[in-house]
């Protein structure tokens, strides 16, 4: 009877030993932490608003973000107040040497050339940030890697990049432009004279360029692409204007379930298109059909693995999440880089 008592004291102490823990670790992520890298920044010089507890000027920033972007487009080249409201608030407020609060993590403002090219010199010292707890889902390809790991990545993605590949892609620009200008001329045909929204006619344009551009035969299925990349870019736009919480993505939450199925959906198109296409690498299509960027990195990594090695090549879903985290190839930001903020 005496061990018995005495075991369950060990495990009660235990409990309460890992609780407290949990505690004491809570209370330094979400106050203690916080205000003692305020301290040291404001030592070095820096300024801005103190810290609040958890949310920081995640508040003050989302309202700010608001009313920038409902307010008409100004006609001068002044966009960081409407792409960056709170930073540019920031930095007339604080100063050039100054921090905002995302959340529990300060955020240092570096304006200083010679600062800056120090911190760019040192990318051992000044790694990339990490973005919330959906990194893994919105950069875990070539934006997110470091050191040898980008610098592999980096050159069997860059011959798909050079100046003859480019030019080859030229005629899937044509194709699409003349495709809307026919479409055009059937809907004045058909009333004589109209009033046309071009917006959407140029956005439906750049997307059917960059689909073609990208995955060459299989466009369509590009398309279809980036319709499930904006939903993430709209869904990773609400992760970061929320309070990360360790852990909350492992949450069975609307959001999680819906940011999984995307993730999986567009996994599941990558691999259908690059199989097809090393299918096309195996039967020996030629170079002067290589007309998307999609099959040029598959094309530069199957000669690495054949020149270097299996080990110095990439796996297909490394090439289709960096294919996904190209951002320039998203209609949204080639159409409207000021107002997407």
């Amino acid at each position: 009877m005496l061990e018995i008592i005495t075991v369950r004291k060990v495990f009660l102490i235990g409990f309460l030993i890992l609780i407290l823990n949990w505690v004491w670790r809570a209370v330094n992520w979400v106050w203690l932490r916080p205000k003692r890298l305020e301290k040291y920044l404001k030592k070095q010089g820096f300024s801005g608003n103190s810290y609040r507890i958890l949310m920081g000027d995640m508040r003050e920033s989302n309202q700010m973000d608001q009313v920038a972007h409902s307010l008409p487009l100004p006609l001068d080249a002044d966009f960081l107040p409407r792409m960056m409201p709170f930073l540019h608030h920031t930095v007339i407020k604080h100063g050039k040497k100054c921090f905002t609060w995302y959340g529990p993590y300060p955020n240092v403002i570096v304006m200083d050339p010679e600062t800056l090219r120090e911190i760019m010199s040192k990318h051992e010292l000044f790694p990339k940030p990490k973005i919330g707890s959906h990194n893994h889902v919105f950069l875990s390809g070539l934006l997110n890697h470091e050191g040898p790991k980008w610098s592999k990545h980096r050159s069997i993605l860059n011959p798909a990049f050079r100046i003859d590949n480019l030019k080859s892609i030229l005629p899937a620009f044509n194709s699409s432009c003349k495709e809307m200008l026919e479409e055009w001329e059937r809907l004045a045909s058909a009333k004589g004279t109209m009033e046309l929204d071009s917006w959407t006619h140029c956005h439906d344009l750049t997307r059917n360029m960059l689909a073609r551009a990208s995955f060459g035969d299989s466009y369509k299925d590009g398309i279809k692409i980036f319709e499930i990349q904006q939903e993430q870019i709209d869904l990773g736009l609400l992760a970061i204007r929320a309070v990360y919480i360790p852990g909350s993505k492992f949450l069975p939450t609307k959001f999680n379930r819906r940011l999984r199925e995307t993730e999986r959906d567009m996994r599941a198109m990558f691999k259908a298109m690059i199989e097809t296409k090393e299918e096309e690498i195996k039967r020996g299509r030629g170079t002067d059909k290589n007309s998307d960027l999609l099959f040029s990195m598959l094309a530069s990594n199957t000669k690495t693995i054949k020149e270097q090695g299996p080990d110095s090549g990439l796996t297909n879903i490394k090439i289709g999440k960096t294919k996904q985290e190209t951002r320039f190839l998203r209609p949204s930001v080639t159409t409207n880089p000021i107002s997407k903020g």
